[in-house]
């Protein structure tokens, strides 16, 4: 295994890149910044795991090949903000690195890299160290088209770990909650897509409770939230929340990223 360590960061939201770290003898670290996959769980935080030989070894194969060290890439061409994935190898006597642009179909063999990255990254992230997952549960729309939903914040991994308090997030404009929604049926478009800040947020216990928040391991936090998204039809909707957390680490030392909750159904009616 000639190389020493691959570093594989995917910014789709450039303002909260993932990293994934590789050293040679397998052992994975992965900095999970934003989930904003649809099928995602829901999971911002840090991850780490044990990759079989054979993962290695195929990872080793591909950053070898010459076609990888030759294949050209878009580093100096990406425009400010643009999303985009860099694969960094460390090998004995050289460094080598490669950016791709998000929506840019890469070379084969980048793409082979890229597809062996991608599931090494799946089975990191199955192993939690200090995570946030988000979900939204017992969603409900009125007659007036007032939205309200239970937003749960928990910790799925071993060791506790610091959030932002959604009671600390705001509301209105300037909230970091919003909810996202568009019609559960097929040809949606862009435009269909319905975003509203998150107006008003409760927390269960109905306590005082700081900005900052520590989230012991297995337990988790409820909180009531409402919006008023501008519904454009009224049928069934797909909703899902974003949690928008710190982009840079602050003095309280709360976990950085942004999250969504995953997709769940609601009636508009």
């Amino acid at each position: 295994m000639d190389f020493q360590f691959i570093e594989y960061v995917t910014a789709e939201r450039p303002q909260y890149p993932n990293t994934l770290r590789i050293d040679s003898s397998g052992s994975a670290h992965a900095e999970q910044r934003f989930s904003g996959a649809m099928n995602s769980l829901g999971d911002i935080g840090y991850f780490e795991s044990k990759l079989s030989r054979a993962d290695v070894g195929e990872l080793s194969l591909l950053v070898q090949d010459e076609r990888f060290h030759r294949a050209p890439d878009d580093a100096g061409k990406l425009l400010p903000g643009a999303s985009h994935r860099i694969v960094r190898v460390q090998e004995q006597s050289a460094a080598i690195e490669k950016t791709i642009q998000w929506e840019k179909t890469p070379e084969p063999v980048l793409a082979r890299l890229f597809g062996a990255l991608d599931r090494s990254l799946d089975r990191v992230r199955s192993s939690p160290i200090r995570v946030l997952r988000v979900q939204l549960t017992a969603v409900n729309v009125d007659r007036q088209g007032s939205l309200s939903a239970v937003l749960t914040l928990t910790n799925p991994g071993p060791k506790p770990v610091r959030v932002r308090s959604p009671l600390a997030m705001g509301a209105g404009s300037g909230s970091g909650l919003q909810i996202e929604a568009w019609p559960d049926r097929a040809g949606v478009r862009a435009e269909d897509v319905v975003r509203a800040p998150v107006m008003r947020v409760e927390n269960q216990t109905q306590l005082a409770e700081p900005a900052v928040i520590d989230l012991p391991p297995g337990q988790f936090y409820a909180y009531r939230v409402y919006a008023s998204p501008q519904w454009r039809t009224r049928e069934p909707h797909q909703v899902r929340l974003r949690y928008s957390g710190p982009t840079v680490a602050s003095v309280e030392a709360e976990l950085v990223g942004e999250a969504y909750t995953p997709v769940t159904q609601v009636a508009v009616p």
